[in-house]
C-alpha cells in the first residue's frame, strides 16, 4: 500500500467506521456488528487497489459490509442448526421449525448426533461452541473469558468447525 492509499484508507476508517457499526448493529448485537466492520475494513485492505480505484469507495465499502454481515448469519444459522449439544428441546425446535437437509437427517437420532458432536470436541471447544453460537456471545467476550486473543478465539471456532465437517460431511455451507 502507498501513502495515497494510506492516507485514502485512513480517511475512510476515520469517516465511516461508526456508520457502518451503526449499520451492522441493526443486525447484530454490539461486539459482533464491531468485528463485522472491522473485517470489512480488512478486507478493503487486501484489495486496497480495487477500493481506492472504485469509482464510489463508500458504496463499495458498504457492499462489502452487507455481505459480511450475511455471511456471519448465515453462518450462525447453519451452526446453529447443525452443533446442537447441549438441550434437546431446543434441539428439537430448531429441526422442527426448520425444513432443512443435512447431518441430523443422516444420523439415526438426535441423540447419537449430539453424542457424536461430544465426542468429536474438548470440553473447551464444547465450551467455545456453547458461547459463541448458543448464547451469541462475542469473541472479544470469550478471548476474554478464557485468556486468549480475538484471532485466537476466531481460529479456535474455525477449527471447530472443520473438525465437526469430518462428522457431519456436505453441511458446511
Amino acid at each position: 500500500m502507498n501513502h495515497e492509499q494510506e492516507q485514502f484508507f485512513y480517511e475512510k476508517y476515520l469517516n465511516r467506521f461508526w456508520r457502518m457499526k451503526r449499520y451492522a448493529s441493526l443486525f447484530l448485537n454490539n461486539d459482533q456488528a464491531e468485528e463485522v466492520v472491522q473485517s470489512a475494513f480488512f478486507e478493503a485492505v487486501e484489495k486496497i487497489d480495487t477500493f481506492f480505484n472504485h469509482e464510489n469507495p463508500d458504496a463499495w465499502l458498504m457492499v462489502i459490509l452487507k455481505n459480511k454481515i450475511s455471511n456471519f448469519q448465515r453462518k450462525n444459522q447453519s451452526d446453529l442448526l447443525r452443533l446442537v449439544t447441549l438441550d434437546s428441546e431446543t434441539a428439537s425446535q430448531i429441526v422442527d421449525t426448520r425444513n432443512t437437509e443435512g447431518p441430523m437427517e443422516q444420523q439415526e437420532s438426535l441423540e447419537d448426533a449430539k453424542r457424536t458432536i461430544r465426542n468429536t470436541l474438548s470440553k473447551e471447544e464444547q465450551y467455545i461452541l456453547r458461547r459463541l453460537i448458543f448464547e451469541n456471545a462475542s469473541h472479544k467476550e470469550v478471548a476474554s473469558e478464557l485468556g486468549i486473543t480475538i484471532w485466537t478465539s476466531q481460529k479456535r471456532l474455525e477449527r471447530i468447525r472443520n473438525k465437526l465437517e469430518k462428522d457431519f460431511p456436505g453441511y458446511r455451507k
